[in-house]
């Protein structure tokens, strides 16, 4: 009876595909943008943040249900827990965060400046309008604040 090498069809390590370097969410220069942002605009230091990003107009539904849970949850007595990814390259801040009657906010980054709305506000927003998303305009009227992007030599990266 002939045996068969079951080790052969596993792939070794240096066998599989280079994976990329850089992160491929939508969101994921601007995350860095706006964490140093934040490090420069300390009043807004100590709450959750849901970053969002489109050219002209958010679709309501780009906020996914379990981030509205959470963000509710951060936002009132419920609180929510979250842990921290062991994984990542660098060194961790911590295990554990936890939020409990915390503000809780969706950032908006549109092509020119982005909003920061209470999740509250934009929930409200969702269920009033008669539109399927949300415009830079109004976004700016239901805003707590809304920064303007700056560009530098013309190329289109965030200099907040």
């Amino acid at each position: 009876m002939k045996q068969s090498n079951v080790g052969a069809t596993l792939y070794q390590a240096n066998m599989l595909p280079k994976l990329p370097n850089t992160i491929k969410k939508r969101e994921a220069k601007f995350t860095v943008s706006f964490q140093k942002w934040l490090t420069k605009n300390p009043q807004w230091i100590g709450g959750m943040f849901e970053l969002k990003q489109c050219n002209t107009s958010l679709p309501f539904s780009a906020l996914s249900l379990r981030q509205e849970m959470d963000l509710l949850a951060g936002n009132g007595d419920m609180g929510v827990v979250y842990k921290i990814r062991d994984d990542s390259r660098s060194e961790k801040l911590c295990d554990i965060v936890s939020f409990r009657n915390s503000p809780a906010w969706v950032v908006i980054k549109y092509d020119t400046e982005f909003s920061i709305i209470s999740i509250n506000i934009f929930l409200l927003e969702r269920k009033r309008s008669k539109r399927k998303s949300l415009t830079k305009q109004r976004a700016r009227e239901l805003s707590t604040l809304t920064v303007p992007l700056r560009w530098t030599n013309n190329v289109r990266k965030c200099n907040i």
